[in-house]
């Protein structure tokens, strides 16, 4: 799941609707959001390898964003798209390693594609909910 609980030590989803805790449901992706939130301060704390390791265990697992999943635009803006991004200044701008190929731009670009019909709103306040695999909006019951 997307998050983990920490007195629990369990993964955690949400009901978009209630705003509970769901483990069944995935409203976040399902794309190990905790672990991509957290790239760059690994990357801060622990330092260029760590980065490394934890950026590429996502990299080699992760299967694209083409999945029929409402995400909550704002969550996945600030945590998976930040952290990607973020990771990946560190990469090539403070360590400037020469092993990483922008593997997690080209990841950041296919998210930030999927978002923008979120932002495309008559009133110019993005939609609260993305499917990232339809790119259709929601907005609370819908």
């Amino acid at each position: 799941l997307d998050e983990l609980d920490p007195l629990e030590c369990k993964g955690v989803g949400y009901d978009v609707k209630l705003g509970e805790k769901n483990p069944e449901q995935l409203i976040n992706g399902g794309f190990m959001l905790t672990l991509v939130d957290s790239l760059s301060t690994i990357g801060v704390i622990h330092g260029e390898d760590a980065l490394l390791t934890y950026a590429n265990k996502f990299i080699k697992t992760f299967k694209g964003f083409d999945i029929d999943n409402n995400v909550l635009t704002f969550e996945v803006n600030i945590r998976v798209l930040a952290g990607l991004l973020s990771a990946h200044d560190l990469l090539v701008t403070v360590y400037k390693n020469k092993e990483y190929k922008g593997e997690l731009l080209k990841i950041a670009v296919e998210l930030g594609d999927r978002l923008l019909v979120a932002f495309d709103t008559e009133t110019g306040l993005p939609a609260p909910i993305v499917n990232l695999g339809t790119k259709m909006v929601k907005y609370g019951d819908q």
